[in-house]
């Protein structure tokens, strides 16, 4: 499988699942879509697969039907479910990662039949063969965590690795089952009669479209139905004459052999099921423009332009990181300019290079390599970057993880510690609500009934004002919202021993600490 796009379309289980339980990969889709698109540029497999887009804006199409996604549309697709994911124009492509896993191989009993309500604990029925979420940020978390938890096993390859899959694939289902069933922004695809035997028939074709023998007529015998009518029906489904699908998908086997391999024209044409070679040549002609050869070098110029652009953004995101540890507030929001206007993702931007330069600056400064002074300019750097970043983060529909109400307690006037950590919790995907110093404890039970916030992050930089840090918590648990905010706190006087006193949730001895903290608290809810 390639990672852009270049799919085969009949996904075998033993080309992905001959010696592991669960197959992951990650897929960057390219390919533009088009409403024409036909069957050809789908792909279907032997296989359950779940796949969420963890970043881009694109197209998923099942059969005939077409779904917008973004970051966390999340689908789960039954066995033989023609289907595929594409970019739209002007837009990052979607990012994709695919988990692949065959029912039998994981579950027992009624786990296991199609047709069950509790196959795959009732995720499915007889008749529901896809199912499309939008996850929230917290849910895609959720999902992103045990993902890489089945990812870390499979790498490690322990003793009884499969078993240890096997059994976090239950605990991956019964999650998304719940996911669903608490959620409202929930769809489900339903094929009908005849969208089934178009489904079998796609299935039958992508395996055999290498026999040059092969017609209409073995579709029909393998439906059980007669030529006219497998013809009907697969007009009816998918808009296109049978004949002109056998022909793309053809015709789409051939562009990956000469795209990717260094066979011969003959025998790329007696793989993909040519009777004759001025066939082939005839065919590739009308359908790319070029003869093999040329689309061969075409394709080899297209690759070298998409290298060097790759090389030209990983150099950008290199730089913003390197310039915010610097300090540079100017040229990193130049260089972030300059990422956005080579089409880099926004949420790429941000992580690969302002969150990347603050983790490094959060390292040495833990290592007394770095002072608050270079940590604080490197924060300002990297606000002057977020600056520029936030229209497209926004417009790319990338919304924040969480809500943190943050300010110094009363009495106590000091604001870098406090404006540090708040530029780079911001800077970890978070919201802040900055009330600012000498704040009251009304204060901030209101703002965190106003706002919703799911952390209170509260600096003090006095012994005489610390106690403030206490009375805030009093008055959370006097409003009867206690339990639903977590309390962070820090300061110079600040210790572990006196947050576990007063009943803080969370200490933090720095701010590129407290900005983990806040992350790990938010999304462990």
């Amino acid at each position: 499988m390639s990672v852009l796009g270049n799919i085969p379309h009949l996904l075998k289980k033993d080309d992905f699942l001959s010696d592991t339980p669960v197959f992951q990969n990650t897929q960057v889709c390219t390919d533009l879509y088009v409403h024409e698109i036909g069957l050809s540029r789908l792909h279907q497999h032997q296989f359950i697969e779940i796949s969420y887009v963890v970043d881009g804006v694109g197209t998923h199409r099942i059969l005939n039907e077409a779904y917008t996604c973004r970051k966390g549309s999340l689908c789960i697709l039954n066995i033989a479910v023609p289907h595929g994911y594409f970019a739209i124009e002007d837009m990052p492509p979607p990012v994709i990662h695919n988990l692949l896993f065959d029912v039998s191989d994981i579950f027992d009993n009624e786990l296991s039949e199609i047709g069950s309500k509790h196959y795959m604990y009732g995720l499915f029925s007889s008749n529901n063969f896809a199912i499309n979420i939008s996850l929230k940020p917290k849910q895609l978390s959720i999902v992103e965590d045990l993902y890489n938890s089945i990812s870390e096993e499979i790498s490690a390859g322990k003793e009884n690795w499969q078993n240890v899959i096997k059994a976090k694939m239950h605990i991956f289902l019964i999650t998304l089952k719940r996911i669903i069933d608490e959620s409202a922004d929930t769809s489900s695809v339903k094929f009908s009669h005849e969208q089934q035997a178009v489904s079998t028939a796609v299935q039958l074709t992508n395996a055999m479209y290498h026999d040059s023998q092969f017609t209409l007529a073995d579709v029909a015998q393998a439906l059980y139905t007669s030529t006219a009518s497998a013809s009907r029906m697969f007009r009816t489904v998918t808009g296109e004459y049978f004949s002109d699908y056998l022909r793309s998908v053809r015709m789409r086997h051939a562009v990956d052999l000469v795209t990717n391999t260094q066979l011969s024209n003959e025998e790329i044409a007696t793989r993909c099921g040519y009777k004759d070679l001025p066939t082939f040549y005839k065919q590739f002609k009308n359908s790319t423009g070029f003869s093999p050869g040329e689309y061969r070098k075409a394709t080899q110029e297209r690759e070298d332009i998409n290298t060097e652009k790759e090389s030209i953004i990983m150099s950008i995101l290199q730089e913003i990181s390197e310039k915010l540890q610097k300090g540079k507030a100017k040229d990193v929001a130049a260089l972030v300019t300059s990422a956005l206007e080579e089409g880099v993702a926004p949420e790429k931007i941000l992580n690969e290079g302002l969150v990347d330069g603050m983790n490094i600056i959060g390292g040495k400064f833990r290592n007394n390599e770095v002072f608050v002074p270079e940590v604080l300019v490197a924060a300002r750097a990297m606000n002057s970057g977020l600056k520029v970043l936030k229209p497209a983060l926004s417009n790319a529909g990338v919304e924040p993880i969480g809500k943190a109400v943050i300010c110094t307690v009363k009495g106590d006037m000091h604001d870098i510690g406090k404006n540090l950590v708040k530029m780079m919790i911001e800077g970890q995907g978070i919201e802040c609500v900055d009330l600012g110093v000498d704040v009251e404890p009304a204060a901030i039970v209101n703002a965190v009934q106003e706002s919703g916030a799911q952390i209170v992050c509260l600096s003090a930089l006095l012994t005489t004002t610390m106690m403030g840090q206490k009375e805030v918590i009093d008055a959370l648990v006097a409003a009867g919202i206690r339990d639903k905010v977590k309390v962070m706190v820090g300061g110079a006087p600040v210790t572990q021993e006196f947050a576990d006193e007063i009943g803080a949730d969370c200490y933090t001895l720095d701010a590129a600490s407290a900005a983990q903290q806040a992350k790990r608290l938010i999304l462990e809810g």
